[in-house]
């Protein structure tokens, strides 16, 4: 379980300190995924970076599993949205990254690597580079990478704001089928409303900066089938969005 108690990031400005997120409060249970929505500049991606331990100088708490973030000991899969694969190395060798930055490779690392990317529909493409792969085909390397370190928290960051709109429902199903079978918690980054309603078991909605959470949503259209032929699952994405426009309105 990851935990966050009174979070605030302030960042040093020529004029003094700026105020990015402020008093946040959260809670990710194992298993959870988590759809955080908010305006651009809430905050979003500081957030992230909290939890990924990319920034470590805050207010406040946030622990995995009762401990202090630790990169050294928690493995923590990062998502991006412009999928951060190196150019000079082959799909296999990006995959691996993060777990042989951790550790030294074994052989079942590398079986293990080696199933994710057939999992995925990568195996063909293992000894490609990024540049002969398509927006989709990049960003389940990057899926890939993040999985095969078998993380004790999964962050996605606007992970499929980038593809065409077809692409991008492939890998929603795709994500809802790996998060199924694999169970990682995770906190999904979005400006869409229906994304994070058709990804998110819980939904977070944050304030104008300095960011807050405003609401979490229990979205109850989780786990349906053809949700985006359900009623429910259009209801919800109405209530967010009114919600949404009275809270940054305002």
């Amino acid at each position: 379980m990851v935990k966050v108690e009174g979070l605030t990031v302030r960042y040093r400005t020529n004029e003094g300190y700026f105020t990015v997120l402020k008093n946040i409060n959260l809670d990710i249970y194992d298993g959870d995924v988590l759809a955080l929505v908010g305006p651009s500049g809430c905050g979003k991606s500081t957030l992230l970076h909290v939890l990924s331990g990319i920034i470590n100088t805050y207010d406040g708490k946030v622990t995995i599993n009762g401990e202090g973030i630790n990169t050294k000991k928690h493995k923590i899969g990062l998502v991006l949205q412009d999928y951060g694969l190196l150019p000079w190395k082959s799909v296999y060798e990006n995959a691996v990254l993060g777990l042989k930055i951790k550790s030294m490779l074994t052989s079942d690392d590398r079986d293990y690597a080696l199933f994710i990317l057939d999992r995925l529909g990568l195996k063909e493409f293992v000894r490609r580079y990024p540049q002969k792969l398509s927006g989709g085909q990049r960003q389940r390397v990057a899926i890939a990478r993040a999985l095969i370190l078998k993380p004790d928290i999964l962050l996605m960051d606007e992970p499929f704001s980038a593809l065409d709109e077809i692409t991008r429902e492939e890998m929603q199903e795709l994500f809802i089928e790996i998060q199924k079978e694999y169970k990682v918690s995770t906190v999904f980054v979005t400006h869409s409303v229906e994304e994070a309603v058709y990804i998110g078991k819980r939904i977070a909605i944050m304030s104008k900066s300095p960011g807050t959470i405003k609401q979490i949503i229990h979205n109850e259209t989780y786990g349906l089938k053809d949700k985006r032929l359900c009623r429910e699952f259009y209801d919800l994405m109405i209530k967010i969005r009114k919600d949404i426009k009275e809270e940054w309105s305002t």
